[in-house]
Protein backbone atom coordinates (compact mmCIF):
# COMPACT_ATOMS: atom_id res chain seq x y z
CA UNK A 1 0.00 0.00 0.00
CA UNK A 2 2.94 2.25 0.71
CA UNK A 3 4.83 1.43 -2.79
CA UNK A 4 1.00 2.30 -4.81
CA UNK A 5 1.05 5.70 -2.32
CA UNK A 6 4.72 6.86 -3.40
CA UNK A 7 3.71 5.75 -7.23
CA UNK A 8 0.33 8.04 -7.43
CA UNK A 9 2.60 10.66 -5.86
CA UNK A 10 5.55 9.73 -8.31
CA UNK A 11 2.95 9.91 -11.16
CA UNK A 12 1.25 13.20 -10.00
CA UNK A 13 4.33 14.79 -9.58
CA UNK A 14 5.24 13.93 -13.06
CA UNK A 15 2.13 15.27 -14.35
CA UNK A 16 2.70 18.51 -12.29
CA UNK A 17 6.04 18.73 -14.03
CA UNK A 18 5.39 18.46 -17.38
CA UNK A 19 2.02 18.58 -18.61
CA UNK A 20 2.29 22.38 -19.66
CA UNK A 21 5.71 22.42 -21.58
CA UNK A 22 4.41 18.75 -23.34
CA UNK A 23 1.28 20.36 -24.56
CA UNK A 24 2.42 23.10 -25.97
CA UNK A 25 5.33 20.95 -27.29
CA UNK A 26 2.58 18.97 -29.18
CA UNK A 27 0.39 21.91 -30.24
CA UNK A 28 3.31 22.82 -32.07
CA UNK A 29 3.53 19.76 -34.04
CA UNK A 30 -0.48 18.64 -34.19
CA UNK A 31 -3.17 20.86 -35.00
CA UNK A 32 -6.08 18.25 -33.88
CA UNK A 33 -6.96 19.21 -30.31
CA UNK A 34 -8.16 16.32 -29.63
CA UNK A 35 -4.67 13.92 -31.19
CA UNK A 36 -3.09 16.41 -28.62
CA UNK A 37 -4.85 15.49 -25.57
CA UNK A 38 -4.29 11.56 -27.14
CA UNK A 39 -0.24 11.92 -27.11
CA UNK A 40 -0.35 13.89 -23.54
CA UNK A 41 -1.91 11.21 -22.29
CA UNK A 42 -0.62 8.31 -23.94
CA UNK A 43 2.96 10.11 -22.82
CA UNK A 44 2.22 10.19 -19.42
CA UNK A 45 1.12 6.32 -19.90
CA UNK A 46 4.30 5.58 -21.21
CA UNK A 47 6.62 7.42 -19.23
CA UNK A 48 4.36 6.11 -15.59
CA UNK A 49 4.87 2.45 -17.30
CA UNK A 50 8.76 3.43 -17.85
CA UNK A 51 9.70 4.68 -14.76
CA UNK A 52 9.45 1.59 -12.82
CA UNK A 53 13.03 0.97 -14.25
CA UNK A 54 14.51 4.45 -13.70
CA UNK A 55 13.62 7.60 -11.43
CA UNK A 56 10.83 10.56 -12.38
CA UNK A 57 11.81 10.88 -16.32
CA UNK A 58 13.83 14.22 -16.98
CA UNK A 59 12.22 16.65 -19.29
CA UNK A 60 14.56 15.30 -22.15
CA UNK A 61 13.00 11.55 -21.78
CA UNK A 62 9.44 13.03 -22.12
CA UNK A 63 10.05 15.10 -25.05
CA UNK A 64 11.52 11.79 -26.21
CA UNK A 65 8.18 10.08 -25.98
CA UNK A 66 6.05 12.78 -27.01
CA UNK A 67 8.49 12.80 -30.73
CA UNK A 68 7.83 9.40 -30.97
CA UNK A 69 4.17 9.05 -30.19
CA UNK A 70 3.56 12.24 -32.48
CA UNK A 71 5.01 10.24 -35.53
CA UNK A 72 3.38 6.94 -34.96
CA UNK A 73 0.05 8.99 -34.92
CA UNK A 74 1.14 10.21 -38.00
CA UNK A 75 1.93 7.15 -39.55
CA UNK A 76 -1.21 5.82 -38.39
CA UNK A 77 -3.15 8.92 -39.67
CA UNK A 78 -1.66 8.82 -43.10
CA UNK A 79 -2.31 5.05 -43.02
CA UNK A 80 -5.95 5.38 -42.75
CA UNK A 81 -6.31 8.39 -45.07
CA UNK A 82 -4.35 5.83 -47.89
CA UNK A 83 -6.82 3.04 -46.85
CA UNK A 84 -9.90 5.44 -47.29
CA UNK A 85 -8.92 7.03 -50.46
CA UNK A 86 -8.40 10.70 -49.09
CA UNK A 87 -4.95 11.41 -50.90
Amino acid sequence: EKAQEGYKQAFSLLVENYLLQLYRLISRMVLDQSEIEDIVQDSFIKASVNSKRFTLPKLDVMQCIVENLVKRNRSQLRFRCLFHGIF
